[in-house]
């Protein structure tokens, strides 16, 4: 004679369910499920981005070493054109002929602008804005 499975009882990432139950009818709940299966697994459920993601990508071969966004950065933070003040910096070795381009972690990418004033200035097309 068989008899009946013991339920038992699951808590996953704080919900309470019967094994049995949720076994025999995985869609009852369609949350519950997505929490167990969730668990399971090891993966967050997948969420909607909420924010906009904005970033610059740097093409270092197209820049010039001109430093306009230098001067515009500084003028962003600071209200002056003072190129040493900027968080995007600028670096050319004159052996290799290289330019290089950093940019540390005090940008805000211009907040309270359009976009980086770096992007927008820079006339060799080295900073490219994104906004997704």
């Amino acid at each position: 004679m068989h008899s009946k499975p013991k339920a038992t009882h699951v808590f996953l990432n704080g919900a309470h369910m019967n094994s049995q139950v949720a076994m025999a009818n995985p869609f009852s709940s369609r949350s519950l499920y997505k929490v167990m299966t969730t668990a399971m697994h090891g993966l967050q459920p997948r969420r909607k981005a909420s924010k906009l993601v904005r970033r610059i990508s740097i093409v270092p071969d197209k820049c010039t070493g001109c430093r306009s966004c230098e001067i515009a950065c500084s003028y962003h933070f600071d209200g002056v054109f003072q190129p040493n003040t900027s968080r995007i910096k600028i670096s050319f070795d004159p052996k290799s002929g290289d330019v290089k381009i950093s940019i540390d972690d005090g940008c805000n990418l211009c907040e309270g602008e359009e976009g980086p004033l770096c992007a927008k200035y820079c006339s060799a097309g080295a900073l490219i804005f994104q906004a997704k």
